[in-house]
């Protein structure tokens, strides 16, 4: 059964699951990801964001992240696990559910989603009730990602949430940060990708080519 818990800093969420429970997670995720044209400007960056996802899973499953012991119904039980910053988590959910009622998801495959989706939202809840009153709206949709640059205005988000010092205050934030980011709308939005297009035209790449933002140290 897949467990999530808030990192300790509360700058993201830690998923564990043994084996099994982490391969068909990784499989589903994966199988998302490949239904995607990574070579289409409108979904390669959604390609891109499921494809750090499903490695981090596989990552876990192959214990090369994090490995506890859990007591279960008074049973010392082994999980493996990864963390993932909050801002990740959110937009990586939002695109899983875009996408899967375009494939063929089994019942099975169906559940794990429901799954992994409920422990976010359990674990948010149990880190900070207030902060997790919006942001819970946004598990798996409320965030408009059906963008060509999804993948750098993700990596703009990551940059600036990690950057800031961690604890609830950030976590309040993100909800806001989140919506001024990936708004069509928002002022910041427009001025993110007029900057992208601007660099793009100058290094005489394609938008979705450059990398973008600052990769601090994550305190976890």
């Amino acid at each position: 059964m897949i467990r999530a818990y808030t990192t300790k800093k509360g700058t993201g969420i830690a998923i564990y699951g043994d084996y099994t429970d982490l391969s068909l997670l990784h499989e589903v995720i994966h199988k998302i990801a490949m239904a995607l044209d990574a070579d289409n400007d409108s979904q390669s960056g959604k390609h891109q964001l499921l494809m750090n996802f499903a490695y981090e899973i596989r990552k876990a499953k192959e214990q090369a992240r994090l490995i506890e012991n859990f007591d279960i119904n008074g049973e010392q039980v082994t999980l493996y696990g990864t963390q993932i910053v909050w801002p990740d988590i959110l937009i990586f959910t939002n695109v899983l559910r875009q996408y899967t009622g375009y494939l063929a998801i089994d019942k099975l495959e169906q559940s794990m989603l429901y799954l992994l989706e409920y422990s976010i939202e359990k674990a948010m809840l149990q880190y900070d009730e207030v902060g997790a009153k919006d942001l819970k709206k946004l598990i798996s949709t409320g965030l408009y990602i059906n963008q060509p640059y999804i993948f750098q205005l993700y990596q703009y988000v990551h940059s600036d949430f990690t950057s800031q010092p961690p604890g609830k205050r950030r976590f309040r934030k993100l909800y806001g940060m989140l919506r001024e980011y990936l708004s069509p709308f928002s002022d910041l939005n427009e001025r993110i990708i007029s900057d992208l297009e601007k660099s793009a035209q100058k290094l005489n790449c394609r938008v979705t080519d450059i990398e973008v933002g600052n990769s601090p140290n994550v305190e976890w």
